[in-house]
């Protein structure tokens, strides 16, 4: 075992020990509050819940290509990893437009755990490309089992009056920890990296638009933060796959 695989191993382990350190994390309730209200075409909380057929969009557009490469003779891991990102980023646009219909916990479980789908596929495909195939494919299962177990655990525990969000915190933020140094300390595929990274710096500035929903809001009251992140998102997963259109050539060559 290299030193860059140790340090992968010790980053992903400090950050569950410290998770673990925490006192249990319940989901605020003013979460469900969000700044645009304004109902659109007939839709309550119309914009956030619009905004979402970029996700449809990216991740039906993401699986057709996908689908196109397999009919065309196209096997292999990296076909099944982002298969299942483009499907959970399919299943994103549904699940949180669902969920900015109805905010509640019962309709954000069904988002996070479309979520969780995305995020896990998306490093394992990571690992698949960067640093080990075959290890990146063996994790593909365990690591969408824990996507969903975490959302499943927090939901449970919602339910019990003792909510705790840590294990879908790790969940949610161990891959934008772990896909950044996987970039920097492995070798990647030709025109892989750039596009990955622009799809960490959407989602880390999805997050931040996220946190100044309101505020952003306030600057003339035509767009929200939380519209504006689903915006930049969606976009960043239309990184992978125009990262993915450059390669087919690669992809069809090496899963034959």
């Amino acid at each position: 075992m290299t030193a860059k695989h140790l340090a992968l191993i010790f980053v992903a382990v400090a950050t569950i020990g410290i998770a673990c350190a925490l006192k249990p994390i319940a989901q605020d309730p003013a979460y469900h509050v969000f700044a645009d209200q304004r109902t659109v075409f007939g839709v309550a909380n119309g914009y956030n819940v619009l905004s979402n057929l970029l996700f449809i969009i990216s991740g039906a557009w993401g699986l057709a290509f996908l689908l196109r490469l397999w009919r065309q003779g196209a096997r292999g891991e990296l076909i099944l990893e982002y298969g299942m990102f483009f499907a959970g980023i399919f299943l994103i646009g549904l699940g949180s437009a669902w969920y900015h219909l109805h905010p509640s916990n019962a309709s954000l479980a069904w988002d996070r755990l479309s979520m969780t789908m995305a995020f896990m596929a998306l490093l394992s495909s990571v690992i698949s490309e960067s640093v080990h195939r075959k290890t990146g494919v063996l994790l593909l299962v365990p690591l969408l089992a824990v996507g969903g177990l975490s959302v499943a655990y927090w939901a449970w525990t919602e339910q019990g009056g003792h909510g705790d969000l840590r294990p879908y915190a790790v969940v949610q933020f161990l891959p934008l920890v772990l896909i950044p140094l996987v970039l920097l300390l492995y070798k990647t595929p030709g025109n892989y990296r750039a596009y990955i990274w622009l799809l960490v710096v959407a989602y880390a500035g999805s997050k931040t638009l996220e946190y100044f929903d309101k505020a952003i809001y306030s600057i003339g009251g035509t767009v929200s933060g939380h519209t504006l992140k689903h915006v930049l998102a969606a976009l960043g997963t239309g990184c992978v796959l125009k990262m993915l259109y450059n390669r087919k050539n690669e992809l069809m060559s090496k899963h034959k």
